[in-house]
């Protein structure tokens, strides 16, 4: 069995030598979760123990945020006007959030209002809030909330195997994938109009340059035409003037 005491004094130097230090919150009225960025006055009980009855290989292994002691969310430390809430759950993974980080949702004043210590939205199940059956919980693999199998809807009776998502998630997830597809389909068809325009303008292109070589030919066949006619007109004469001479020779 593994205590931890949050009222110990060398647990709480071990935090500081991390670079940060926390007064820690065991006990959370309405006023003191509710979502604001300011500098809060917190109450504590004295000596307050979380005990863990798991064995030892069965105990999750804290995160980096949480052995460093920062925030879960933006991973930064705690400071004075960013104060954290930390979880009471003996099995978090996580520990620190930084108030401002979490939506008064996520914080859920209201449902764990005179409870001895604050859960966060990994170890209290976001349908009932109610601090029981863990061993029916599962957690979303996109946002880290916590559920119990009963509480979801419909219900599940079983872990379910690979990834899971909330129904936020999948919501978003499915918002995420059809503008994705929005995306594509407007792609593709700029990329049909960009090359519909280059088709006509060849054809543009193609029909400027056979009208300019049928004009070229036209002015060809005149100026032919008229070298022939000259041509003629130049035989003609000849002939006339060798007609006159052979009659004046009689």
């Amino acid at each position: 069995m593994t205590w931890i005491d949050f009222a110990d004094p060398s647990w709480s130097n071990s935090i500081t030598k991390n670079g940060a230090h926390f007064d820690h919150q065991t006990f959370l009225d309405a006023s003191l979760l509710s979502f604001a960025p300011t500098f809060l006055q917190e109450e504590r009980l004295p000596g307050a123990v979380v005990a863990c009855t798991m064995a030892p290989s069965q105990v999750p292994e804290p995160t980096e945020t949480a052995l460093g002691g920062r925030c879960k969310v933006c991973k930064e430390p705690e400071e004075k006007g960013k104060r954290f809430l930390i979880c009471g759950h003996s099995l978090c993974m996580y520990k620190y959030y930084h108030i401002r980080c979490l939506s008064p949702k996520q914080i859920a004043s209201d449902q764990q209002l005179g409870e001895q210590c604050w859960y966060c939205p990994s170890c209290l199940c976001r349908g009932c809030f109610c601090d029981m059956d863990d061993n029916e919980i599962i957690m979303c693999d996109g946002c880290d909330e916590a559920y119990h199998l009963y509480c979801l809807s419909p219900p599940l009776t079983s872990v379910p195997k690979g990834h899971w998502y909330c129904q936020l998630c999948t919501e978003a997830k499915a918002r995420e994938v059809e503008v994705k597809k929005y995306e594509k389909r407007m792609l593709q068809l700029h990329r049909k109009r960009d090359r519909a325009m280059v088709k006509s303008d060849k054809y543009v292109g193609m029909g400027l340059l056979l009208d300019a070589l049928a004009k070229l030919e036209e002015e060809e066949a005149i100026t032919k035409r008229k070298r022939d006619e000259e041509a003629a007109a130049a035989a003609m004469e000849k002939l006339r003037g060798d007609e006159e001479a052979a009659t004046a020779a009689e």
